[in-house]
């Protein structure tokens, strides 16, 4: 299921039922964090479950005047 994660309606356990999410959440982070020019990505934890990170690049500022 891994290349299903970040779409739309995927659940991770692989179900069809929703109890708690409409599988929405990755995905819509997913496209806004690209929108803002970034990246996301997970690592499989040790024990089981994923670590999700992402980068965002620095923000452009007016000189403080």
């Amino acid at each position: 299921r891994r290349p299903q994660l970040f779409k739309r309606y995927s659940r991770g356990d692989g179900s069809d039922t929703v109890q708690h999410s409409s599988g929405l959440g990755l995905a819509i982070s997913k496209e806004e964090i690209e929108r803002m020019n970034g990246h996301i990505w997970y690592s499989d934890r040790d024990g089981g479950g994923a670590v999700f990170s992402f980068v965002l690049p620095a923000a452009e500022r007016e000189p403080l005047r």
